[in-house]
């Protein structure tokens, strides 16, 4: 089980959670957000064109590997303490070894922490696997 908590500014919905066995003992996870809402209302009709001209969608797609026997998240999508508004914000590859199974999407565009920064969080999924 996961449990993936979203910050509170954050006024996306989570649309749709799509659970692949990725060899051995990895799960892949993706996940898919009605939207990427820019933080800067000048700025975000824009964007949203550029994402519906790039990758012919304004949804937004992530994923994150996970392996339960030892304990491990990997991503290329970490936000690496970022902060929820962040201009343009830098996505990061890394591979987590965690203690709790709790991803934090901690940035407007969706991006990945394994541990909270602050309490501004609220759960919207439990992912059982």
């Amino acid at each position: 089980m996961i449990n993936i908590y979203q910050h509170k500014k954050i006024t996306d919905n989570l649309i749709n959670v799509d659970v692949r066995v990725d060899g051995g003992n990895w799960y892949e996870i993706e996940l898919t957000w009605e939207d990427e809402t820019h933080p800067n209302c000048l700025i975000d009709p824009f964007y949203r064109c550029y994402r519906k001209k790039k990758y012919k969608r304004t949804q937004d797609v992530e994923k994150f590997k996970i392996n339960f026997r030892s304990r491990k998240i990997k991503s290329h999508n970490f936000a690496k303490n970022q902060k929820w508004n962040t201009f343009n914000p830098k996505h990061h590859t890394k591979t987590y070894i965690v203690d709790t199974f709790n991803l934090y999407v901690s940035t407007w565009n969706h991006m990945f922490e394994v541990k909270a920064k602050t309490e501004e969080y609220k759960l919207i999924q439990t992912i059982w696997c």
